[in-house]
C-alpha cells in the first residue's frame, strides 16, 4: 500500500524503535522494507537510553513534516497505543518530572501502580504498557500534572488529519497467524537473539520489559520453562491473551475504520486523500 500511494512508513512501536531486538518484535526485514522508506526503526540503542513517548511524539512530528515536504504520504504503523495517541491526539507533556512524585511511584509495586491507573478513567494505556512499570509511572506522572489532562489535551491542534485503519480478522485466524509467527521466531533463532542481548550487557530486567516472547525466553534460559515446546506454548498463550485485551481496547476507539481486505483499505485511503 505504501508503494501504491507513494508513502513512507513511520513505525509507532515502543519495541521496534530499539536496535538489536529484531525477531521477537516482528521487526520487518530488509527484504520486507525494500522499496519503502521506514522511519523510527532501529532508532535507539537500548544500552544508552530509554526512549520516552514524548521523544517519539517530537521525532514523529518532525518526520511527518519532512515526508510531506517531499510530497510523500506519511503512514503511521503500530504498534503501541500510547505512541499512536500521543501523536494523533497531540498530548501535551510536562517538561520536567516531579522528583518527589517519581521517587514515590518507583517505590510502589507493579500491582499498586496498576491500581492507581485503574482509578483514573483518563490514563490511556494499551495492555502491554499496563504491564510495564516504567511506562505506568510516566503515564501517572503525566496525568497528575495539573497543566493538562491526557485524554483531552488538544491545546495545540495539529495541522494534519489522520485516517485510522484497523485490520479486522476472525479471532481464530489471528490465533493461527500468531502460532505460525511464534514457530517462525523459534526457527529464526529467538533464543539465540536473547543470548546475544545478554552478551551485549543488556540486563535481564531490561529484556523482560520488552514483554511478549522475550519474557518467556528469559524464563526458559533460567530453567523456569523446561522445554522448547513449553516455551512455544507459553509464548502463544501470552500472545493470545494480549490480542484479546488489545482488540477490546482498540474497539473503544470510534475513529478506527475496520477493514478485512486490501481492496477496502485502498478505497478508504483513496477517498481520504481526495478530500
Amino acid at each position: 500500500m505504501a508503494k501504491k500511494f507513494k508513502g513512507e512508513v513511520i513505525c509507532a512501536d515502543s519495541r521496534t524503535i530499539y536496535k538489536y531486538f529484531d525477531i521477537g518484535t516482528a521487526k520487518p526485514s530488509k527484504k520486507e522494507r525494500q522499496g519503502v522508506k521506514h522511519h523510527l526503526l532501529d532508532f535507539v540503542d537500548p544500552q544508552k537510553k530509554v526512549y520516552t513517548v514524548a521523544q517519539f511524539q517530537r521525532d514523529a512530528l518532525k518526520t511527518i513534516e519532512d515526508i510531506i515536504k517531499r510530497k510523500k504520504l506519511p503512514i503511521i504503523v503500530g504498534g503501541s497505543a500510547l505512541y499512536i495517541y500521543a501523536l494523533t491526539r497531540n498530548y501535551q507533556f510536562p517538561g520536567k518530572s516531579d522528583t518527589k512524585l517519581r521517587r514515590e511511584l518507583e517505590s510502589r509495586s507493579l500491582s499498586e501502580l496498576q491500581a492507581i491507573a485503574k482509578r483514573s478513567k483518563k490514563i490511556t494505556l494499551n495492555p502491554s504498557d499496563f504491564q510495564n512499570k516504567r511506562r505506568l509511572i510516566r503515564a501517572i506522572e503525566i496525568f497528575r500534572n495539573l497543566k493538562f489532562e491526557i485524554r483531552n489535551s488538544f491545546l495545540s491542534p495539529l495541522p494534519y488529519y489522520f485516517l485510522k485503519i484497523g485490520v479486522d480478522l476472525p479471532r481464530s485466524q489471528i490465533y493461527e497467524r500468531i502460532d505460525r509467527r511464534t514457530q517462525s521466531w523459534m526457527n529464526k533463532g529467538l533464543v539465540e537473539e536473547v543470548k546475544n542481548l545478554l552478551r551485549r550487557g543488556i540486563p535481564k530486567d531490561r529484556i523482560i520489559e520488552f514483554g511478549l516472547g522475550y519474557r518467556e525466553v528469559i524464563k526458559y534460559l533460567d530453567g523456569e520453562i523446561r522445554t522448547k515446546k513449553e516455551l512455544v506454548d507459553r509464548i502463544n498463550f501470552s500472545q493470545h491473551a494480549f490480542v484479546r485485551r488489545q482488540m477490546t481496547w482498540f474497539r473503544r476507539d470510534k475513529e478506527i475504520q475496520w477493514c478485512n481486505n486490501i481492496t477496502n483499505t485502498e478505497k478508504l485511503v483513496s477517498n481520504f486523500l481526495e478530500k
